[in-house]
């Protein structure tokens, strides 16, 4: 089948012998991210650029308008997926209101040339957050069914379990082609009368498995679903059952397993695919095992950890190969890796076993892994950002498409008296704030009683003496009074500390909240208590008065922690403007009724909608409603500020008007130092699991000091495999000093 490349020899060994663009290394890859937000920030605070800088810029961005990455011909990419015309596009059997972007098509035309060349077993969809990777998914399912490859087996949809009912509604709001079945065995409870519902184990006698003739089915459901029913908890229970020995090692379910779907599927589209970014976890074999003949993975932080994620997902994405004897003749290596598409060499290079002796192997230094890496990737990979072409060869930016954003650092200080405290609160706790495991002296936890005291507290001083009843159970209930106009958190705050202040603070911290306040009963004294303390506070309520109150603009803010949007919450309540707070429990009705809420264009209803950062955010769609963002509390990593930016920001699908981040932040603190961090990744895997021990309802992770090293007087975390490097320091107590000056800025 012949494959139709945009690329020459030439353009190969260009790209090739360019190293310096290492689009994988953290440090370039964030500054040409950050790179977009040069029409993103208020020209006020910038200096005038000189000619140096835009060289830069332009060699920055090159890499991201690679063919490697990308495709041209918008014209070709129209008339392959019968779009009839190019202002208007559609894919047949799209509904009357549903079009693609301009720079969608030869993304899908893409995937469609990487799928039917067959050298790979899927692709990767990088595109960064807010581009569309959800519709461009879609629209290859509806070319596949429209040309009949899809050989009248049904799609699946795996997708975080808070995703699943989303990703029905979005397919049935863009076509009604499909027939759509949700398969959540563990939801029995939640609409399991309906018919689109699959509460059972699917297996292959199940109807959405029948002829070909019936309508083309999509199967919806959730990595849980996917790893419990048909991973290697549910292989251990049927080989217990049948006398049968189970081998963690095999690539495939034993043969007669009925808990295997393998070939049932026509393409599998794994949505957050950096979940599979470890090697034979239960996702990751969940998803290998359903043997499809093509896998799409929508990620738009395919590397989440380093550049070895690509070891997990290596089995998903590649074939297996028979190599020839001098595949593996260094001399043939240079060959191998700039071979052109569809060639033999092209089949041994996006082949597992080539990948993992050649690619992959712990002996291979990281520089050489990142370029070889590349060297895949242009097979199998489709990435664009705001400052990508719309497609190559024209002058039109994606970030051109819509109205730019303006982002403002508001920099509020504590007073003289709220910076002592919080202070003596760091300084008392920043020697003692990770927990040894009594079994092994390696292993460590984070002391989340303490690090979220001082998380807390650069939010509201109040809040180093209430964290524990914001731990608690009852926190949930607190939200839910709020949003039904309630405020029951308030008394209990005022109740607290009136009586023992900041007691952890010493003296001052037990004054702090009892003379200065006003009387209970006084009209402003919930709002007063609130602000006394916060500088974050002060500066957020001041904002608000002039956007919603006197502008009548809507606005959204997202927090760092749970205790957070019940602080948040209380304050609004106190102010009088109409708000909701979204948080990670809520239910689907709950949710689904704030957004209308919000959403709504009538002037009525709520005007300022709180959500934490753990929320997950697929499809909330709060771009066509609101254009004034707060972010309370830095986010805890990259990816969490790329998921919440993409509800809002500018470039999102559909944004006409431009949008404004406001970024409060109070200098000096814990967060804002772990902010450096998650941004710069200085504290790889420390951050991930500080995330999520901030949340209660999740388990505290811990971590293996073992797989950290000093280098260069930065903490790495080593890849798997990985060996050391000349110089590298191992020491498990030098990298918890490391560790310590790092996060509390101490030299």
């Amino acid at each position: 089948m012949a494959y139709l490349s945009t690329y020459s020899q030439d353009d190969s060994e260009t790209y090739y012998s360019t190293y310096s663009r290492d689009d994988f290394d953290e440090p370039s890859y964030t500054a040409v991210l950050d790179l977009e937000w040069g029409w993103h920030v208020d020209k006020r605070k910038v200096v005038q650029p000189l000619r140096e800088d835009f060289v830069r810029v332009k060699e920055e961005q090159s890499w991201l308008n690679d063919p490697a990455y990308q495709c041209k011909n918008h014209s070709e990419a129209c008339h392959n997926l019968g779009i009839v015309d190019e202002q208007y596009l559609q894919i047949p059997g799209m509904r009357q209101n549903a079009v693609l972007e301009e720079w969608q098509p030869v993304a899908v035309h893409r995937l469609n040339q990487i799928r039917r060349m067959g050298l790979t077993r899927g692709a990767i969809l990088a595109d960064a957050v807010g581009l569309g990777k959800s519709w461009e998914a879609l629209a290859l399912m509806m070319h596949m069914v429209r040309t009949g490859s899809h050989q009248g087996k049904p799609f699946i949809v795996v997708a975080p379990s808070l995703f699943v009912d989303q990703w029905a509604e979005k397919i049935h709001a863009i076509t009604d082609i499909f027939h759509i079945w949700i398969y959540a065995p563990d939801r029995q409870g939640d609409d399991a009368s309906s018919e689109n519902r699959i509460v059972t184990r699917l297996e292959e006698q199940h109807e959405v498995f029948g002829s070909k003739e019936q309508d083309p089915a999509v199967v919806v459901t959730s990595y849980e679903t996917l790893s419990s029913t048909h991973g290697p908890s549910a292989v251990k229970k049927w080989c217990r059952n049948h006398a049968q020995v189970y081998d963690p090692d095999a690539l495939d379910m034993p043969a007669r397993c009925t808990r295997s779907l393998r070939g049932k599927f026509s393409m599998a589209v794994f949505d957050e695919a950096h979940l599979l970014c470890t090697r034979r976890s239960g996702f990751s074999l969940a998803g290998m095992w359903l043997h499809a003949p093509f896998n799409l993975l929508l990620t738009a932080t395919p590397f989440f950890r380093d550049i070895r994620d690509f070891d997990s997902y290596a089995p998903i994405l590649l074939w297996p190969y028979p190599l020839p004897a001098n595949a593996y003749d260094p001399t043939r290596l240079t060959s191998i890796f700039h071979s052109a598409f569809g060639s033999d060499d092209s089949r041994i290079l996006c082949s597992r076993e080539f990948v993992f002796k050649h690619v992959l192997a712990p002996d291979i230094d990281p520089p050489q892994c990142q370029l070889r890496i590349r060297a895949i990737l242009k097979h199998l990979m489709v990435r664009r950002t705001v400052a990508s072409c719309v497609w190559l060869d024209s002058d039109r930016k994606i970030s051109a498409c819509h109205p730019p954003a303006l982002r403002l650092t508001m920099i509020t200080p504590f007073k003289d008296a709220e910076l002592q405290i919080y202070q003596h609160c760091a300084d008392t706790y920043q020697s003692d704030f990770l927990e040894p495991s009594p079994k092994r002296c390696s292993i460590y936890k984070w002391d989340m009683h303490k690090l979220r005291q001082v998380l807390m507290g650069s939010t509201w001083i109040g809040l180093i003496a209430l964290e524990r009843r914001l731990a608690s159970t009852s926190l949930i209930s607190d939200i839910e009074a709020l949003n039904d106009g309630r405020n029951e958190v308030l008394q209990r705050f005022r109740e607290a500390l009136e009586k023992d202040g900041i007691p952890m603070a010493g003296e001052q911290g037990r004054s702090f909240y009892q003379k200065p306040l006003p009387a209970a009963t006084g009209p402003d004294a919930g709002l007063d208590l609130l602000l006394h303390g916060s500088p974050k506070m002060r500066s957020l309520i001041e904002s608000l008065q002039h956007q919603v109150c006197l502008l009548g603009e809507k606005a959204v803010i997202w927090t760092y922690h749970p205790g957070e949007e019940a602080f948040v919450g209380a304050a609004l309540h106190e102010t009088g403007i109409p708000f909701a707070i979204l948080h990670p429990d809520s239910q689907k009705e709950r949710r689904d009724s704030i957004i209308a809420d919000f959403t709504d264009t009538s002037g009525n209803g709520c005007m300022v909608l709180v959500l934490s950062y753990l929320v997950p955010s697929l499809d909330l769609n709060l771009h066509l409603a609101c254009r004034q963002v707060h972010l309370f509390s830095p986010p805890p990593s990259r990816a969490a500020f790329d998921q919440a930016m993409g509800q809002v920001l500018a470039f999102r699908c559909g944004q006409t008007r431009p949008v404004t981040i406001f970024e409060h932040q109070v200098p000096n603190t814990l967060n804002i130092n772990l902010d450096r961090h998650s941004r710069w990744s200085d504290l790889p895997g420390f951050q991930t699991n500080m995330c999520k021990s901030l949340a209660p309802n999740l388990k505290k992770g811990a971590f293996d000091l073992r797989w950290y090293v000093i280098r260069d007087d930065q903490i790495v975390a080593l890849g798997r495999g990985e060996r050391l490097a000349k110089g590298d320091i191992r020491d498990p107590w030098q990298t918890i000093e490391r560790l310590r000056r790092s996060i509390w800025n101490r030299s």
